[in-house]
């Protein structure tokens, strides 16, 4: 009969042997959380190894794993004593402790390793004191096992580990199915994946097969195109070269009439220049009557005004290559045109016996638009070719019009020569006459047709020719008339002749009231515009020497009418001119420049100004722009008494030529000094200067001299300015030895 210390005994055995089973389910479900939550199939057989060890107090603890096809099994984990040479170890099933647990399907416990032969031992069971293997059963087929070797403690394992062991491998079981089957899920996710991919790489292919395809179709039509080109450019090429010899063949021909064109102009110029030297020498010679010089100097004016219109012709040729040559609309009437040209021609008619006939065909415009100058050129051009091709009969000028199309016909038709149907075709080509024996014969630099014609184009018309050879020839002129509406007609000869008649020259001073501010720097101008504003009556005349003054002056004063220089010092006209029409100022502001370039007359209107005059200044252009701008009423007075205040007029006139003469020596050694010094700006003022004034005191070639060298010096174009800078010196030379100056 047990004693109560017994009982005592039993029951602290009891209460110890519960704590400790607290602590194993403890551990057991802290296990079964810690594999539960892992994924990775390696942590789990890890985790499961080490904790299996701890509560076990195991040496050693190993968990084999099969293979899907159960033919072999795999040591996949293991915690302790030795391990690291057995995990990873593979075995056949048939070998072992696990060989024997997979075939009975139990687990091994208390179990006498010598039941297995040698070759059904494992290496480490040999080695093995005592063990337990438990099978990991998953839900269709055999995992595997847990295999616990040899107490720490030397005691051999129990029923009570038996248990706690089997408990752990359920969960075991469950957490491998688990991890297998994510590992499943996320291979078969990722073989998703891949074949997304491959599926998306596949349809990419598919695309650029599809855009290779496309490129091949484009390539294949580029190359058909590219063959359909290249023929098109050997044709092209074979057109182009074909096209490049015929105009190599008339680019020839054309140098050919250049060449032949610039000899004749040589000879043309030669002719005329030889006459004016030769009798200008016959001029100074001091043993020849008054009379032998006064021809010789008619010859020489003659032959300088026919030297004149050949470089007017070729000025006229180069602005029409340049398509810069303009014409101007303004009314005119044709029949004073006509009146003028028949009178310049018929002294050439009458030197050759010719008779000159004009002929009006009715009714005919009283005024046309269009611009008489350039109409005229035309007319005389074709008129003095009459005569010169005409020996015998006549030349006759004709006139109409057709008013529904507003245009104006001019016929001048001749009985001389004629041409040939070849010689017309070239007729109107630059350097062109009817042909070279033409050009011995009669002379002319064969510009003045296709001078014409351009004109007439311009004019808004044509020019063409019938001719016979041996009979004679027609050239008919168009032109547009302008509008003919509100136009007065001439309906007869009578009516005609009242308009042809040149009025008489009335002379007429300008009686004119107002106040003008005249802005100018250079001494000599100033001089000369007062003296024109003095003709017209203007006593009332401001001068300032500036801009700046210019603008002062006309802000504090109203000025009917403002002179105004575009280029002088301290302030220049263009700015004076913004500013004083920023500040609101009115009254009208005329230019006074010596560029007359298209240009710079715009700038000038776009800066506020009311009108320009170019310089030298046109006294025509000049008293109308004041009779506009001042007072209209105009008093005719006799010729004698007019030629009084004339008279005393011409004697100031001739006073400020002699100055300005006598200042040139300095305007000469200012324009040395600047350009010894490279002084360029002061070299391009004083150019400017001597090109306003040079032709308003009589010297016109100073400034057509002054002209060029002043262009230079604005634009850089260095290479030509020591030539024109000679030229203008010479010049100022040869005026001063003429009147003893210097």
């Amino acid at each position: 009969m047990p004693t109560s210390y017994d009982s005592i005994q039993e029951i602290q055995q009891l209460k110890a042997e519960l704590r400790n089973r607290e602590q194993e389910i403890a551990m057991l479900e802290e296990i079964g959380t810690a594999i539960s939550s892992e994924r990775e199939l390696a942590r789990v057989l890890q985790l499961v190894a080490d904790r299996a060890r701890e509560i076990l107090q195991a040496e050693t603890v190993l968990i084999p794993t099969l293979n899907r096809e159960l033919t072999e099994y795999t040591y996949s984990a293991g915690s302790g004593k030795n391990v690291d040479e057995i995990v990873n170890e593979t075995m056949t099933i048939e070998m072992g402790v696990c060989g024997w647990v997979w075939r009975n399907k139990r687990a091994w416990w208390r179990g006498v390793l010598n039941e297995l032969s040698d070759q059904e031992r494992t290496k480490w069971e040999h080695e093995a004191r005592t063990m337990i293997l438990v099978p990991l059963f998953g839900r269709t087929h055999f995992l595997g096992g847990i295999a616990v070797l040899n107490k720490t403690s030397g005691e051999d394992f129990d029923e009570r580990d038996l248990s706690l062991l089997t408990m752990f491998a359920g969960q075991v079981s469950i957490a491998i199915e688990n991890a297998q089957l994510f590992e499943e899920i996320s291979l078969a996710r990722e073989r998703a994946e891949e074949a997304l991919q491959l599926k998306e790489e596949q349809e990419k292919l598919l695309s650029v097969n599809e855009n290779l395809k496309t490129e091949n179709e484009v390539r294949l039509q580029a190359e058909r195109s590219l063959i359909l080109y290249r023929d098109h450019l050997e044709k092209t090429v074979e057109q182009r070269t074909a096209d490049l010899e015929i105009a190599r063949d008339q680019a020839l021909l054309a140098n050919q009439a250049k060449s032949a064109f610039i000899a004749n102009m040589s000879h043309e110029m030669r002719t005329p220049l030889t006459a004016i030297i030769g009798f200008g020498d016959f001029i100074l010679d001091d043993s020849f009557t008054m009379e032998d010089r006064k021809n010789a100097a008619q010859t020489v004016s003659r032959n300088g005004h026919h030297l004149l219109t050949i470089i007017n012709d070729i000025l006229d040729m180069s602005k029409m290559e340049a398509g810069k040559l303009e014409v101007e609309k303004i009314p005119m009437s044709p029949f004073h045109l006509i009146a003028d040209v028949a009178s310049l021609i018929n002294m050439q008619a009458r030197d050759k016996d010719l008779q000159l006939e004009v002929r009006y065909e009715y009714p005919l415009p009283s005024l046309i638009i269009s611009d008489a100058t350039r109409l005229k050129q035309i007319l005389l051009n074709l008129c003095a070719n009459a005569v010169k091709f005409t020996t015998e009969g006549s030349v006759q000028i004709g006139i109409g019009c057709n008013a529904d199309k507003q245009q104006m016909e001019f016929r001048v038709m001749d009985t001389g020569i004629g041409l040939s149907a070849s010689a017309q075709q070239n007729l109107f080509g630059a350097f062109n006459q009817a042909d070279s024996s033409t050009t011995r014969k009669f002379g002319g630099t064969g510009l003045g047709l296709f001078i014409s014609k351009r004109l007439a184009q311009l004019l808004g018309g044509d020019i063409q020719v019938e001719s016979e050879e041996g009979i004679g020839s027609t050239f008919t002129v168009t032109i547009d008339s302008g509008p003919l509406d509100d136009v007065p007609f001439i309906l007869n000869e009578a009516a005609a002749g009242q308009i042809e008649e040149a009025p008489t020259i009335q002379h007429a001073k300008p009686n004119l009231q107002g106040k003008v501010l005249l802005a100018e720097d250079t001494l000599d101008n100033q001089r000369l515009i007062s003296m024109y504003l003095r003709r017209a009556g203007i006593t009332d005349i401001t001068i300032v020497e500036n801009g700046k003054l210019a603008v002062e002056h006309a802000l504090a004063t109203i000025y009917d009418l403002i002179l105004m220089d575009m280029q002088m010092p301290v302030m220049g006209g263009l700015e004076a001119v913004t500013r004083l029409r920023e500040a609101g100022y009115a009254q009208p502001i005329y230019a006074l420049t010596a560029n007359a370039m298209k240009e710079d007359q715009e700038s000038y209107l776009a800066a506020g100004c009311t009108g320009f005059l170019s310089k030298p200044i046109d006294q025509q252009k000049f008293c109308a722009v004041l009779t506009e701008r001042l007072t209209k009423k105009v008093e005719i007075e006799s010729a004698e008494n007019v030629a009084t205040d004339e008279g005393e007029d011409e004697d100031e006139f001739e006073q400020m030529t002699r100055d300005f003469v006598t200042k040139l020596p300095t305007h000469r050694a200012a324009l040395e000094e600047a350009f010894a010094k490279s002084d360029w700006d002061a070299a391009k003022s004083i150019a400017h200067k001597l090109k306003g004034i040079g032709g308003s005191f009589g010297f016109p070639e100073i400034t057509r001299l002054a002209t060029p060298l002043e262009a230079s010096l604005k634009t850089g174009a260095m290479e030509n300015v020591s030539v024109q800078h000679a030229d203008l010196l010479a010049e100022i030379d040869r005026i001063c030895a003429e009147v003893n100056v210097g």
